[in-house]
């Protein structure tokens, strides 16, 4: 899951893996999933993850585990990140 963390100076597109995902809810994805935060709780031996949105997808999810796998620099604030070259990277797309 890429989740676009954005400062007024620094926007960053995170890329973050869950495993051993169960009760994965998520409500009226749509165009634009604008997270409004990440809330993590341990509970048990699990994670919760609830991820409420401003706009659109509302998720939640318990896992075994969760690890950030990328951080990319964007100059984009639709989450689009830089290539090695500092040029925003489509990927593929």
């Amino acid at each position: 899951m890429d989740v676009l963390l954005a400062d007024r100076q620094n926007p960053y597109v995170i890329t973050i893996r869950f495993d051993g995902v169960e009760d994965l809810q998520l409500d009226d994805f749509n165009h634009q999933n604008v997270i409004q935060e990440l809330v993590r709780t341990q509970e048990e031996s699990r994670l919760k993850v609830q991820m409420p949105s401003l706009f659109g997808a509302d998720l939640s999810l318990t896992c075994s585990e969760a690890e950030v796998v990328g951080i990319k620099s964007t100059n984009m604030l639709t989450g689009h990140p830089l290539d090695a070259r500092g040029q925003p990277d489509s990927g593929g797309l």
